[in-house]
This record gives structure tokens, sequence and C-alpha cells, in this order.
């Protein structure tokens, strides 16, 4: 008798409990709440809110470097093969969304509105078809998914010349856990958490749950001034190793009507210390800030703090170009060719 009471109870239980979640779930549904989902990224301060056309959906997640846009011999949509023809002079940039380009409506920056991709024609206008330029660009990378990312994916593409450009993420405050403590889910539980991002409940406590997080904050930056600097120090000892020259950018911000250099920013005069330590022999480095610092209106420039407009990319990708001839780093990395 007890047992029967007991099951009675519990069918009850579950019954109200279902109701419950159901009731919630069909009231939401005729609202229409929608929030985008964040695919198992909560713990990072990117691709939060982003739509689910462009944010790190499934497919896209990645043990290693915790997603990528990366398929083998396609960057951004554009085929490169892995061995590269002879004679080619191959350039890689390697970078977040601002090397990537900015994806977000209405401000979706085209493969051919990018910098990489403008630098390559300004090559081959100038009598250097040979020149292939690949945008390795990652939108939300830090340089720790950078250095991996090179290790892993890109060594193996054999570039002459490597344009590296990470700072933007770095800084930014990390939700709960910094980069190297991030963990990825098991294959079961991002299944479970795949399948339960249907319901419209679940997706409302996801966003309840990345809200609670973001206000708790951590106090510390999604990479550290000093794993900054080793991460980049890395890379150049990687590309030593494999005869590729390296060739940084200064991390620059707009703020208003003015842009800010690297010492301007309180934030990242810490992680800017390395640039002044490379040596010429190590590494060429590039402040482009001063190129646009001079422009009265920004906005034609910027599309917010660190994207570019496709004008901007222009900008960008000329003051690269103007460099790597004007020091001759681009003929004395060819005598050697």
């Amino acid at each position: 008798m007890r047992v029967k009471i007991i099951a009675h109870n519990l069918i009850l239980a579950i019954l109200s409990v279902t109701l419950f979640f159901g009731t919630f779930e069909i009231a939401l549904r005729i609202i229409k709440f929608h929030v985008n989902q964040t695919s198992g990224y909560f713990k990072f301060a990117c691709f939060q809110f982003v739509s689910d056309k462009y944010n790190a959906s499934i497919e896209l997640k990645d043990p290693y470097l915790f997603w990528s846009n990366y398929r083998y011999e396609n960057f951004r949509g554009r085929y490169h093969p892995l061995v590269k023809s002879k004679g080619t002079f191959r350039i890689i940039c390697l970078g977040d969304s601002v090397t990537q380009g900015f994806s977000f409506p209405p401000n979706n920056t085209p493969l051919n509105g990018t910098y990489p991709y403008i630098l390559e024609e300004m090559f081959r206008r100038n009598g250097m078809k040979n020149f292939e330029v690949i945008n390795a660009g990652t939108g939300g990378y830090t340089s720790f998914q950078g250095l991996r990312y090179l290790k892993r994916d890109l060594l193996k593409y054999a570039p002459d010349l490597l344009i590296i450009w990470f700072g933007t993420n770095d800084v930014k405050e990390a939700i709960l856990f910094s980069d190297k403590e991030q963990r990825m889910q098991n294959k079961t539980i991002e299944r479970l958490d795949s399948f339960l991002s249907h319901s419209k409940f679940y997706q409302l406590y996801r966003q309840a749950l990345f809200h609670l997080a973001s206000y708790r904050g951590s106090k510390k930056s999604r990479v550290s001034a000093e794993d900054y600097s080793n991460n980049l120090r890395e890379m150049v000892n990687l590309t030593k190793k494999n005869d590729i020259t390296p060739v940084f950018i200064i991390p620059f911000l707009r703020s208003g009507s003015r842009v800010l250099s690297y010492k301007e920013m309180k934030n990242y005069k810490e992680y800017t210390k390395i640039f002044s330590e490379f040596s010429d022999k190590e590494a060429v480095v590039m402040d482009l800030s001063p190129v646009f610092k001079g422009e009265e209106n920004l906005d034609s420039y910027f599309i917010d703090t660190c994207h570019f407009t496709l004008e901007g990319n222009r900008l960008v990708a000329q003051s690269i170009y103007d460099i790597l001839m004007g020091r001759g780093i681009i003929s004395n990395v060819k005598k050697g060719y």
C-alpha cells in the first residue's frame, strides 16, 4: 500500500513539473521569445549574443582551439592548397576579427574587403603575381588560440612571411575562466546541450546563467600580459625554426574622434611592452596608429573601436605594403627565397 502511495505521489510530482515547464515553454513560444545561442561558449566574453548564422556552432567547435572557422585548405571560403605552387611567395595573416573582417549584420565585411585580400591585390597590381596572402583571422581569438592555431594548422602551409595581429581579445575580462584554464565539454554533454538548446526555457536558463557569470566577473583577463608576451615570443621562435619572417601589428583602438596608440591605452600598456623588446633581427614590428591620427572623419574608417570599414582596411593594407616595401623586408626575404 505504501509503495502505491509513493508511486502515486511520484507520478503526480512528475506530471506537475512537466505541466509547469510545458506551460512555461508554450508561453515563451507564444510570445516568440528568442535568444541567440551561446553554443556552449558561455565561459567566454566573445560569441555570446551573436546570431546562430555566425556563432561557433557545433560543427565549428574545436577541442584544441575552442572554436574554429578553418577547414582544410579553405580560409574564409577561399581555397589555398596546402602545398604552394613553385615560385609562390606565401603570406599568412594571423589574427582575430580585425583580420578576419567584421562578421555581424549590417556591417559584414566581404572577403574582398578585408586587409589580407586587398594586400594581395596590391602586390599583384605592382607586378608581384606570385604573391599569395591567406586570411587566417578568426573572430574572438586571443594570442593563446593564435599560437595553437599556428602550431597545429598553419605551419604546414609553409608561409614565407607571417603577419600577426592580436591583443583586442587578450585584454578582455574572462568569464569565470581564462583561456588557458578552459576545458571543452565532453561529447555526451555537448550533444545533450545541443538537444536542450531547442527549448525556449533552456535558452532562457542559459542566458540567465551567462548574465550571472558576467555580473560576478572573474577580475582577470582572457590572457594575462605575461602570457601574451610568452605567446608572442613562442610565435617568433616557431617562425625562426621554420624560416618564416614574423611581422607584428601593434594593437590600437579608436576612442571617439581620436585613435589611441598602445602607449595611450591603460589596459594595453603591460601587454605591449613586448614589442619594444624585439630586436630587428627577431621580428618586424609595425605601429599603424599614426596613419589614422591624421584623418578627420574616423567614421569612414572604423565600424567600432577596432574593426575597419572597407576604406579602413584599404588604408591598413596600403600601410603594411608601404612598410614592407619601404624597409626592404620583402626584398630581403626573397633574396634567400
